[in-house]
């Protein structure tokens, strides 16, 4: 420093009262009127505690990495303005993009406007009303479109001021895709029924379906003669054995649950009371 003339800043371990301290020493050149180094100033500010209280700051964060980073759901946090703050190895595995890429990004930076413009408004809700929200986004993850299930909670200072927001979003990608499946393969199962129902309106042959998880039934319009039942009655279970003769109804429905439980063919012959006019059909079902 006295040859350099300039301040000089360092750390230094010292012993005091038994233990080592951490000591900031601040030094600078004391010079006299024509400029000359005559001397030396130094300031040392014990900052052990400091230290301790960084270590342990430095700690608790690694530990708080480490939870996450095992945890199969994407976990995030992010500051007032949206630049994340806090990923975990979910998340960047999933995406493909690299921690240091997502922290302080926002998800403008890293998505088309299109996605992260969703993302972010959800966000900004969490923290206008400061409570969770549950939403369902969707994101490019590994060159695919995923859709994912958002829980979002606000962060609180020492004050009790908004920090930022935590974010914990799962994968239903799977969920949803099945969900879609689902549905082609109803609106395919209704054209076919339809298609069934034209096909057999000019004879007394009706055409039935049941969903037995869901005990949900289809009807083709050629019950409604059959059965006689009126106009508008929705399918069920319970009004298709209301309609069954009182003297058939057990014989027929234990058949029903016995083909059903042992996966068997359904085929019984029985008598049903038409509600429009109490007059009584011999219906043949086959399953």
């Amino acid at each position: 420093m006295t040859e350099t003339g300039l301040t000089v800043e360092r750390e230094e371990k010292v012993p005091l009262d038994g233990d080592i301290q951490t000591i900031l020493s601040v030094k600078f050149p004391i010079k006299d009127a024509d400029g000359v180094i005559v001397g030396m100033c130094g300031i040392s500010t014990d900052i052990t505690e400091r230290i301790e209280v960084e270590r342990r700051i430095q700690e608790s964060q690694a530990l708080l990495q480490a939870v996450i980073d095992n945890t199969t759901a994407m976990v995030y946090t992010k500051d007032p303005d949206g630049r994340f703050t806090l990923v975990n190895k979910a998340l960047t595995e999933s995406s493909g993009i690299e921690r240091d890429e997502w922290l302080n990004s926002t998800v403008y930076d890293l998505f088309p406007a299109e996605i992260a413009q969703p993302m972010a408004t959800n966000d900004q809700e969490v923290i206008d009303l400061g409570k969770f929200v549950e939403k369902e986004e969707s994101s490019p993850h590994q060159g695919k479109i995923h859709h994912f299930f958002s829980v979002k909670f606000p962060l609180y200072d020492a004050e009790g001021e908004i920090s930022g927001i935590c974010g914990m979003s799962t994968d239903i990608t799977h969920i949803k895709e099945a969900e879609q499946e689902i549905k082609e393969s109803q609106a395919a199962l209704q054209e076919e029924q339809r298609l069934k129902s034209i096909a057999l309106s000019a004879a007394s042959i009706s055409f039935w379906s049941t969903d037995i998880l869901t005990d949900t039934p289809f009807w083709d319009e050629s019950m409604w003669g059959i059965f006689g039942y009126l106009e508008g009655t929705e399918p069920s279970t319970e009004v298709w054995e209301s309609a069954i003769h009182p003297d058939d109804r057990d014989r027929v429905t234990r058949a029903y649950t016995d083909a059903i439980n042992r996966k068997k063919e359904f085929s019984i012959e029985y008598r049903v009371i038409r509600p429009v006019d109490d007059g009584i059909r011999y219906v043949r079902d086959v399953a």
